[in-house]
């Protein structure tokens, strides 16, 4: 998460740990432009993630 008033990161996600991972480990990104389906959104200090197809 980015923080812009202090131009820099408040938390930082690791998905090392596959007994600590959700969902989201296995999320791929797109190789091409054309294959994305999905893009974070942040709002202050929380992340979201909207499908776009």
């Amino acid at each position: 998460v980015f923080d812009p008033e202090m131009f820099g990161l408040l938390h930082v996600i690791d998905a090392t740990d596959p007994s600590k991972g959700n969902w989201m480990r296995y999320v791929n990104c797109a190789r091409y432009l054309e294959e994305q389906n999905l893009i974070s959104v942040q709002q202050e200090d929380k992340v979201y993630y909207k499908a776009i197809k």
